[in-house]
């Protein structure tokens, strides 16, 4: 991988904006709803995995959770859509066998464990 033209901001003591502007001149703001959603999904998406969930993982989403202070209503969107995203993945050969059943019920052991799971 070649250099990078130019060295990183922090060396002349400036931070990334959480702002920029577009070709046309105005300013665009990051949604900070938005970057806690996304964040707490990739989170999500990374520690159910393996369909296991470490004490670490554990508190680690719970301190991202309140770090980017989604509402238990919003962690309820995230988990069903991880939810609904397996099924629906299950499903498109229209076939749910014993193996993907299993599966199933181990995810929503691990989003429950994660505080909340479709149905609870």
């Amino acid at each position: 991988m070649a250099p990078a033209p130019f060295p990183p901001p922090s060396v002349f003591g400036l931070e990334r904006s959480r702002s920029f502007v577009s070709r046309n001149g105005s300013v665009a703001t990051v949604d900070p709803v938005r970057e806690a959603f996304t964040t707490y999904w990739e989170l999500l998406k990374t520690v159910v995995a393996d369909l296991e969930i470490t004490e670490e993982e554990l508190v680690l989403v719970q301190s991202e959770r309140v770090r980017s202070g989604l509402k238990d209503e919003q962690v309820r969107v995230l988990h069903a859509r991880a939810f609904a995203s397996v099924i629906q993945q299950f499903t498109s050969d229209q076939w749910v066998d014993d193996r993907e059943v299993r599966k199933l019920r181990r995810l929503h052991q691990c989003l429950s464990k994660l505080g909340w799971a479709p149905g609870e």
